[in-house]
């Protein structure tokens, strides 16, 4: 008959899992992605405005290797109502990187990354951006933050948040409802095929009559496969001739930004039929879809004309 002892051994040598803690030298071969976090300095904007940059992210990968951003759950805090703020999303620099999202009832949501890789030795800025309701509340304040360093998935890389301190303001909705722009997408008259100058969307942007606009760049995002090279020197054109963006050599992996120069001036309750040109080499299996995903991909500020 076994003692209480032996079975005590038993047990805890052959069916208890055992936890082993990660020597110095596996810590230093898993790596570490340190992310500071830094509040907004904007304190206040107009309802309906768009792009408002709340929380400021710094990634740095250590030397071991790089660090992958998989997916950073982020949450609204204040006096205001999570339901004053449309969408939330990452940018680096004017380039968007996750699709918009809505927050929860209690402020939170995961922005979720595509092969966004921080390398070694380096450090990417990653902006949590908003689009505010047209009806957000005047009293409203609204700021945003990371809780947890658990609260960002880099995979197997070890995360290390720091908070740098600041005196933090909370952002506030005041002043007049910023004017809208509607998008709204036309039939391309002719199969997108191989070839030059190839038309591959028609669509109308429209003001309403709260404000003119001067609009600086269009983001459109491929809803197809087609990537890259399979699209090259595109531009938008207005009308049946003019060009009015820069000429973009190729997709920037499934989007492509133009700029508009000079700013395309749209009046209160007017329309402009805008049409997207390119040198199609995808293959057939390739589709194209190119749409614009989210209202602040069109970029514009108010115009004032005398």
């Amino acid at each position: 008959m076994l003692t209480p002892t032996l079975l005590s051994y038993f047990f805890y040598q052959f069916l208890l899992p055992s936890t082993v803690l990660p020597t110095a030298e596996e810590s230093l071969t898993r790596g570490q992605l340190t992310v500071v976090l830094e509040q907004s300095p904007i304190r206040s904007l107009q309802p309906g405005a768009q792009r408002v940059p709340m929380l400021s992210l710094r990634f740095t990968a250590s030397c071991s290797g790089d660090a992958e951003i998989r997916s950073v759950r982020v949450r609204r805090k204040g006096l205001g109502s999570s339901e004053d703020i449309l969408s939330v999303y990452a940018l680096e620099g004017n380039q968007r990187l996750t699709q918009g999202t809505h927050l929860s009832r209690e402020g939170y949501t995961t922005l979720r990354f595509r092969g966004v890789v921080v390398p070694p030795c380096g450090t990417t800025f990653i902006d949590v951006s908003a689009d505010f309701s047209p009806d957000a509340a005047i009293a409203g304040e609204h700021s945003m933050t990371v809780e947890r360093a658990e609260d960002i998935d880099a995979g197997t890389v070890h995360v290390a948040l720091v908070r740098k301190s600041s005196s933090s303001v909370p952002t506030r909705a005041v002043g007049p409802v910023r004017g809208n722009i509607a998008v709204s997408y036309l039939t391309v008259r002719t199969p997108v095929r191989y070839g030059t100058q190839r038309t591959l969307q028609r669509l109308q942007l429209q003001a309403d009559g709260k404000e003119d606009h001067l609009i600086h760049s269009i983001t459109f995002t491929n809803r197809g496969s087609a990537r890259n090279a399979d699209l090259q020197n595109l531009f938008l054109q207005a009308g049946r001739n003019r060009q009015v963006s820069r000429v973009e050599q190729k997709l920037s992996g499934d989007s492509i930004r133009f700029i508009l120069d000079p700013p395309l001036l749209l009046q209160k309750n007017q329309t402009r039929l805008l049409e997207l040109k390119a040198d199609v080499r995808a293959s057939r299996s390739h589709t194209i879809n190119l749409l614009i995903e989210e209202p602040s991909d069109v970029e514009s500020e108010k115009a004032s004309l005398r």
